[in-house]
């Protein structure tokens, strides 16, 4: 059973959580903040009582989302873990039922938090963020596209800082984008390219063969968008390449990238494809092509530079 320990606060996608969960890869916030909770987060026994399951994800946490009255219940049934939300989102409680902290922090940090945020006016998006000199770039793209190797290749890079490797919080004008949970999961074989040692990175509660590094760092600020970045690597290419993308393109690219709270409900959905694009008309949108080579990584950064630069012509 997780211990209860006092009250600490954190900050996540520029909300203030109060959480009696040690959420064990998130920075406490500092001391002396007096502003009220957006989220209080308790850790309860037992189980929470649900209603019909509405949808099922599919990936290794097998979560899915039930009714509860006018709450919800995320549930991870190969965890054994339910985690209910008020309706509003301001309150969260957690059941454990004998889960460790390590995996039932990550579960709420990377499944469960990407998706109360809308509930306080966020859009989520499945992006890797990275800040540099002309604000931050959100790198998306499908599965392979190198999100997490890139991202931590930047933070390591003078001038960079990794700020997460695949969720990116932005406000629904597009105005600015918080950082989710800094660090990274690497596979074997980028830990291998980018000279990791395995043995230093710490476990992935889904079991999925990654390990994570903890190279970015924390940012509780709104920070500016130098861009939303398209990649894709592939074998061929000899230099990276940075294009812009009309938003049209970009918009219909990032459909699938959309965090959702509940993708059954149709309603919702419209109103998400509507704030996402008012997102992209605030915003420059790319496209970079670059080698699968790791040697090349640097190249990658110097090409991403241009991104969101005033003066930057392709």
């Amino acid at each position: 059973m997780s211990a209860r320990a006092g009250q600490q606060r954190y900050v996540y996608g520029g909300l203030r959580i109060d959480s009696e969960l040690a959420f064990t890869r998130l920075t406490p916030a500092a001391g002396g903040e007096a502003a009220p909770a957006d989220i209080e987060l308790t850790l309860a026994d037992g189980a929470p009582e649900r209603g019909a399951q509405i949808y099922q994800w599919p990936g290794r946490f097998e979560m899915s989302l039930w009714r509860a009255g006018a709450d919800w219940v995320f549930r991870s049934a190969p965890m054994g873990v339910d985690v209910w939300v008020a309706g509003d989102g301001r309150h969260v409680r957690c059941f454990p039922q004998g889960a460790a902290d390590d995996p039932l922090s990550e579960f709420v940090i990377r499944r469960v938090l990407p998706r109360i945020a809308p509930l306080h006016g966020r859009l989520t998006l499945h992006a890797a963020l990275a800040q540099g000199a002309n604000g931050c770039v959100m790198l998306a793209g499908q599965s392979g596209a190198g999100k997490s190797t890139l991202s931590t290749a930047l933070g390591r890079m003078e001038g960079w800082r990794q700020l997460s490797d695949d969720i990116s919080i932005l406000a629904p004008d597009g105005g600015g984008v918080w950082a989710s949970a800094p660090g990274a999961y690497l596979t074997p074989a980028s830990m291998a390219g980018l000279g990791f040692d395995a043995g230093d990175g710490g476990g992935d509660p889904s079991h999925s063969g990654k390990a994570w590094f903890g190279v970015g760092a924390p940012a509780h600020e709104p920070l500016p968008i130098a861009g939303l970045v398209f990649l894709k690597r592939r074998a061929g290419v000899e230099r990276p390449q940075l294009t812009p993308l009309a938003r049209g393109e970009a918009l219909a690219a990032l459909t699938a990238q959309f965090i959702r709270f509940d993708p059954s409900n149709r309603t919702a959905e419209a109103q998400l494809f509507a704030s996402f694009a008012r997102v992209i008309a605030a915003i420059r949108c790319y496209r970079l092509e670059y080698p699968s080579d790791y040697a090349a990584l640097p190249a990658v950064a110097a090409e991403l530079r241009k991104a969101g630069a005033p003066a930057w012509a392709a």
